[in-house]
């Protein structure tokens, strides 16, 4: 590895690295998502001006799953899903395109800070809410984790 400067102007939440390309996503703080690469371009940043629900809350989380989707967590409006995000670009295809918030979902709080990989057939989503959610690949939907033991968990910005 070799250190790069690079022109950020804004902090750097979450950091995903594909493993498909060549490609770096930073979930940053007022600039979207940005994706780094040494093909032709360095920096581009993907803004949400083009989608059919209004995004405009800062980037906190950014995950791949092995189902080939970006998942985009942001700071109070909840999740932006890309299906087959493996491309040489993102997708511009509104079908592609999914917002998912605590109105359409169980998704217990609209930010989302933090997902995390499972050895289950599931991945894990944290937030401001009140509890865990995670995304089961089998109902394809975000699920609560239920506990008999009662807890207070919230503010889960980061899991392990």
């Amino acid at each position: 590895y070799e250190v790069e400067r690079i022109n950020l102007d804004c902090g750097i939440f979450s950091m995903y690295r594909d493993e498909a390309q060549d490609i770096v996503w930073f979930a940053t703080d007022g600039q979207g998502a940005i994706i780094y690469s040494k093909d032709n371009y360095s920096l581009k940043t993907e803004t949400f001006t083009m989608l059919h629900d209004k995004i405009s809350k800062p980037v906190r989380a950014i995950f791949g799953d092995r189902e080939n989707s970006l998942w985009i967590g942001t700071k109070g409006d909840g999740i932006l899903k890309y299906n087959n995000y493996n491309k040489s670009t993102t997708n511009t295809n509104s079908a592609d395109l999914h917002t998912i918030k605590t109105g359409n979902s169980e998704l217990k709080n609209n930010s989302v800070f933090a997902f995390a990989n499972s050895n289950h057939d599931l991945f894990w989503i944290g937030s401001d809410g009140q509890g865990l959610n995670y995304y089961s690949y089998k109902s394809k939907k975000i699920h609560t984790l239920k506990s008999r033991i009662p807890t207070n968990i919230m503010f889960i910005h980061s899991i392990f």
